[in-house]
């Protein structure tokens, strides 16, 4: 089973404009939610989740997040 470590960032904006500028950015707007648990926009680097999605294709993975709040 292979071990991820993501990092990202919580994102301030919402909306098609703002994520259009994080992408061309190099890197990639996201949302994690779930019961109990407060929904949040972030962006991820472009090189850290290809690297993630490289792994889930092959099997079980578990993923470690780092949120940055930017505070």
């Amino acid at each position: 089973m292979a071990m991820v470590e993501l990092h990202a960032n919580r994102r301030q904006t919402a909306g098609t404009g703002a994520c259009r500028k994080i992408l061309a950015g190099g890197r990639v707007p996201g949302v994690i939610y779930g019961k109990h648990l407060e929904t949040r926009a972030l962006e991820f680097d472009r090189k850290d989740l290809e690297k993630f999605l490289g792994k889930a294709l092959r099997g079980t993975v578990v993923v470690r997040m780092d949120i940055r709040d930017g505070e």
